[in-house]
């Protein structure tokens, strides 16, 4: 028997074998990229990843620049938006703490105001 690899944050669920979001019993349509990030940050509640540890995991072995990053954030919460109508998605967060101003990133959900 086949056991289902799946994270469940918000009203969402991530199944980790299918590579597909779900949102109760529809599939959330989220390109390969932006997946991959969504499935790293959520494979990892609570801790702060930083962008080049993300770029490196998600685009390994491909030259890419920080943009790409930006666009896979956005592409996530522009697929969380559209089918919640309810919830305020920030998938990134940027900390001056940081060395040099390098960007953090930790993926969270809350109830809209």
């Amino acid at each position: 028997m086949t056991r289902t690899t799946s994270i469940a944050f918000g009203p969402f669920r991530l199944d980790q074998d299918a590579v597909e979001l779900w949102k109760g019993d529809g599939v959330v349509p989220l390109q390969p990229r932006p997946l991959a990030v969504l499935s790293y940050l959520a494979a990892r509640p609570g801790e702060v990843v930083g962008r080049d540890e993300l770029i490196a995991k998600v685009w390994e072995g491909t030259a890419v620049t920080k943009g790409v990053l930006k666009v896979a954030v956005r592409a996530i919460r522009e697929a969380a938006q559209r089918f919640t109508r309810h919830a305020r998605v920030s998938a990134m967060r940027t900390t001056t703490a940081a060395p040099r101003g390098t960007a953090l990133h930790r993926l969270s959900f809350s109830a809209a105001r």
